[in-house]
């Protein structure tokens, strides 16, 4: 979904949401009434995989405009799984009441990989790539991931990207390249720190040092 700023920068955000929809699915920029037709004429089943949802909520105007879209989709031939981060939850909060179509969605929370599954999802890499990803770098991957899904996946493709065998290397790698393979999370965060106050931030810090 943060791909979409581009052109809601270019278009507003009605216009240019129903314009980078229509050319990342149908490879043909149209408006929203042409991008409902093409959605009617649909003979084979659509299944859309929408990330960063929580982007939403950056203007009422795009969340409008999504509503909408996700609100036409239950009378046509598409089925979607929307995933998000914790922001999503605003969708079920008491001061704003479902409405359509999240009344009708059904929310599920993406737990924590348990230590098990790490070490298959590391099994299943092997098998794939036809390479053992040395103990001592799975342990790191493990330990810095703390299961989180979004964070293994991220550390696991720099690892893929890089291919190092040293813990050593593997923290100077981090440090260098962690950065260029986050989304958009980062930004918000540092935004969010720099608008705190000096008191508000030692307490912040202190936790993170506690952690």
């Amino acid at each position: 979904m943060t791909d979409v700023k581009g052109h809601i920068l270019q278009y507003g955000a009605r216009a240019g949401f129903f314009r980078y929809l229509s050319r990342h699915l149908f490879r043909e920029t149209v408006d929203e009434l042409y991008f409902d037709k093409y959605l009617n004429e649909l003979k084979d089943r659509l299944y859309l995989l929408v990330d960063e949802f929580q982007y939403i909520f950056e203007s009422k105007d795009l969340y409008d405009a999504s509503s909408d879209f996700f609100r036409s989709l239950s009378s046509k031939n598409v089925t979607y799984v929307c995933v998000g981060t914790f922001k999503v939850v605003d969708l079920l909060s008491d001061d704003n009441p479902l409405g359509s179509p999240y009344n009708k969605a059904t929310f599920i929370p993406m737990p924590f990989f348990t230590t098990e599954e790490l070490g298959k999802l590391f099994r299943l890499y092997s098998e794939f790539f036809d390479e053992i990803i040395p103990i001592d770098i799975q342990s790191v991957i493990m330990h810095e991931s703390f299961g989180h899904p979004a964070s293994f996946m991220i550390l696991l493709k720099l690892y893929h990207d890089h291919r190092t065998y040293s813990p050593i290397e593997w923290n100077r790698l981090l440090k260098e390249n962690l950065e260029s393979y986050l989304n958009g999370t980062h930004i918000k965060i540092i935004r969010a720190l720099r608008m705190m106050k000096s008191t508000d931030l030692a307490h912040v810090r202190d936790l993170t040092v506690e952690s």
